[in-house]
């Protein structure tokens, strides 16, 4: 089945991805989207423990009955911080692609001359690289928010939660793998041909989404080494498929 083989082979690509990374001075890279990732998540999390006296008084005002308010309230509030949290995810993970759209964008570029072992021109601006990652990442926003939320209502529902919790992961894994693969493909495609190009190779959008959230859950490293590894992963896979001159026998481009 197609959709099987493109995602294992896409997953497979991030060990190419690792060796690259490590053996060709691309560490800088690593550093930048630490310094991005700290200043964004350190802006979410003082607005979240500035807020959290606010909205645990609100709770405390709006509850009706003093019964069992030492309970409620607490669980009200913590309700809200989950939401907040899973809310805070989508929005930072989507800001900080945009933030990095032109280092990422810089990143596969020296990771498609680097593959290719020759000189790879880039003609987009740095103007162009962030525009078309707020687009992107605007499309993307939206529509994993509402399949996410709306799947999120049958999460609750016994026995069936761990299946939608799946497919909450699946869907989230394509959208994430989608945004990567279009740090190659800005060079190439116009947006529309992005978007068609990556529904006709769901596979390949789903494993590198898949590596992309399996890197996140690495306690602290993973937030700022996903969106390098799964860039240079997304790089490797453009080249192998996308690019119709390209050999794999002799990992090169045909002139």
């Amino acid at each position: 089945m197609k959709l099987i083989s493109q995602t294992f082979y896409s997953l497979s690509i991030y060990k190419k991805a690792w060796d690259i990374l490590w053996s060709n001075k691309l560490s800088k890279y690593i550093w930048i989207s630490f310094c991005v990732s700290i200043i964004i998540y350190a802006i979410f999390i003082y607005f979240g423990y500035q807020w959290y006296p606010e909205i645990k008084q609100f709770f405390i005002e709006k509850y009706p009955f003093e019964f069992l308010e030492s309970i409620i309230v607490p669980i009200l509030t913590l309700v809200f911080f989950i939401l907040y949290i899973f809310t805070s995810f989508l929005i930072l993970k989507n800001l900080l692609f945009v933030l990095l759209s032109p280092v990422l964008s810089k990143l596969s570029l020296d990771v498609e001359s680097i593959y290719l072992n020759q000189k790879v021109i880039d003609n987009t601006s740095f103007l162009y690289s962030m525009w078309r990652g707020l687009k992107i990442s605007i499309y993307i926003l939206f529509r994993q928010s509402f399949l996410v939320l709306f799947l999120l209502l049958f999460t609750w529902i016994p026995f069936l939660g761990p299946i939608f919790s799946l497919v909450i992961l699946t869907i989230s894994a394509y959208f994430y793998g989608f945004g990567n693969l279009d740090y190659y493909l800005e060079r190439y495609r116009n947006t529309n041909e992005t978007k068609i190009l990556i529904r006709q190779n769901k596979g390949l959008a789903l494993g590198n989404g898949i590596g992309f959230i399996g890197i996140m859950f690495i306690p602290f490293f993973g937030f700022f080494l996903a969106p390098i590894l799964s860039t240079i992963a997304a790089t490797i896979i453009g080249i192998e498929k996308f690019n119709p001159n390209y050999t794999l026998e002799d990992n090169k481009v045909i002139n």
